[in-house]
This record gives C-alpha cells, sequence and structure tokens, in this order.
C-alpha cells in the first residue's frame, strides 16, 4: 500500500469534488474528467479544460507524479502537467478560495 501525504490527499479530494470550481492559471474549468488509474506515476488521474474567447479549446492532464510532486500554499497548488509544464491550480467555493 502507498502512503500518500496528507496534502497530496487534501488536493486529490479538491480535484474531484464536483462542488469545488477549479481555476487554472486564471481560466475557469468547464470540463473535468476523472480517469482511472492504476496508481502508475505516469496515469492521468483528472482532465481540466476550458474554452477561450468562445472557440480556442485547452486541457490540462495531471498524473499521479504531478499530484505527488504538487507545491502547495493555502489555497493552490503548482502542479506539473503530463507534458511538465507548471500550471497554477486554485480551489473556488461560493467565490471563495477553499484551503488546501
Amino acid at each position: 500500500m502507498i502512503h500518500e501525504h496528507p496534502k497530496t490527499q487534501r488536493l486529490k479530494t479538491l480535484l474531484l469534488d464536483p462542488e469545488i470550481t477549479i481555476r487554472v492559471d486564471d481560466a475557469m474549468i468547464q470540463t473535468r474528467e476523472i480517469l482511472e488509474s492504476s496508481g502508475q506515476p505516469t496515469d492521468p488521474v483528472v482532465k481540466l479544460g476550458w474554452t477561450e474567447r468562445g472557440k480556442h479549446k485547452f486541457e490540462v492532464i495531471i498524473t499521479e507524479e504531478g499530484i505527488a510532486c504538487s507545491e502547495f500554499d493555502e489555497t493552490s497548488a503548482e502542479v506539473e502537467d503530463h507534458e511538465g509544464h507548471a500550471v497554477t491550480v486554485e480551489f473556488l467555493q461560493n467565490a471563495s478560495l477553499v484551503r488546501i
């Protein structure tokens, strides 16, 4: 059994919670897809998507390893996506930032 750091568990909970609004690099997430994972570091865990200017679609895929290596502060996480790019993920509920 793999033991996760409590903040890693908390981040996964927030990413998977449909009641939490997620913002990635200042973009409000419009779609969220939870993916099956076998626990391997490179396994995708969640896809976050949004559209800018009504036509440009963007997507961030976060892996097990991306979550495990995240850096946290009170209400956000700096996470590497599946391509190794750093993204800032913020969590909101009722227009208020949610503590991690």
